[in-house]
This record gives C-alpha cells, sequence and structure tokens, in this order.
C-alpha cells in the first residue's frame, strides 16, 4: 500500500469524497495525527485510506470548512456575510 503525504489544495475530488465519507461529521483531536518533519516544524494531518493508498492529510482548517459548508463559501464569494462555528469540527474536553 502507498503512503502519502499531502495537502488540502492538492486533492482532487475523489480524495474529497473519501474524505467526507470517512469523516461525516468532522473529526476529533483523536483522528489527528502530529509529527515533526525534516526541519523539526510540528506537522498535524488527518489519514484517509483509499484501496491502495493511506494519505496524511495536512491540516487547513479554512479548505476544511469549506469541504463541509460548500453553499456558505460560495455565499462568501458572492459577498454574503456569515459565520463559521468553528466549535463545529471540535471535539476536545476542557477542564476549568
Amino acid at each position: 500500500m502507498k503512503r502519502i503525504i499531502t495537502s488540502f489544495e492538492k486533492l482532487d475530488d475523489k480524495q474529497i469524497e473519501l474524505f467526507k465519507t470517512q469523516y461525516p461529521d468532522g473529526y476529533s483531536s483523536q483522528d489527528i495525527i502530529s509529527f515533526k518533519n525534516l526541519k523539526g516544524i510540528e506537522i498535524k494531518t488527518i489519514q484517509i485510506t483509499s484501496n491502495d493508498t493511506i494519505y496524511l492529510v495536512k491540516l487547513n482548517e479554512k479548505l476544511i470548512n469549506r469541504i463541509y459548508n460548500d453553499d456558505e463559501e460560495l455565499d462568501e464569494e458572492l459577498g454574503e456575510e456569515f459565520e463559521i462555528d468553528s466549535n463545529e469540527y471540535i471535539d476536545e474536553e476542557f477542564e476549568d
């Protein structure tokens, strides 16, 4: 099985559909895979799997929101204002 590290910008339509199918309700902090690249910079990724490839997709919150909120993004591009509830895709517990 091939292993590929890529970014959301480089995903094709088939890979985006894989992402939406594997994470229909968004992802949680438990789904994030973190590692340091050769330059020592921490990279956060989400894994998607096809029949022959495992993709580690670098996180980009703006693009992830676009995947899940296609219609709202279109409204923004047309000049209408909207607000994204960023907590919708975050599944973390906080202690007081």
